[in-house]
């Protein structure tokens, strides 16, 4: 089930990532104010993708029964992370963002939450073909 669940959150936080990048690139309000939107609905849909997976997993066994050199325990961990980063970015947004010092927090967040899903496709793309 995972597989089919995960690809929803993954484009809406990869869309809101390149409409940050946009923004602070172009000044764009209107790409500013598409952020909100994409990454909530996105952050929203994590518990989904996640549960999916560990109910794909069959539980959390994998964290203790295997070595810590299989590819799901590291999906696991940088996929988790990057949940926690795009969640951090969108409660930042909505509850704490002021002024211009904020810019490089708005870049940064979404942009180590990116590449952290990159990390983590890459690591799927590992466990399914070899």
């Amino acid at each position: 089930m995972h597989p089919a669940f995960v690809h929803f959150p993954v484009a809406l936080l990869s869309v809101t990532w390149g409409l940050v990048v946009f923004h602070h690139w172009t000044g764009s309000e209107a790409a500013d104010r598409l952020v909100r939107p994409f990454e909530l609905i996105g952050v929203g849909f994590l518990p989904v993708a996640v549960l999916t997976g560990i109910w794909d997993a069959e539980g959390f066994g994998f964290l203790v029964e295997r070595e810590w050199d299989q590819p799901l325990i590291w999906h696991f961990i940088v996929s988790a992370t990057a949940s926690l980063v795009f969640a951090g970015h969108a409660y930042w947004r909505v509850r704490i963002r002021e002024g211009t010092t904020g810019k490089w927090i708005d870049l940064a967040l979404p942009t180590i939450g990116f590449w952290l899903l990159v990390v983590t496709g890459l690591i799927a793309a590992e466990m399914v073909f070899g």
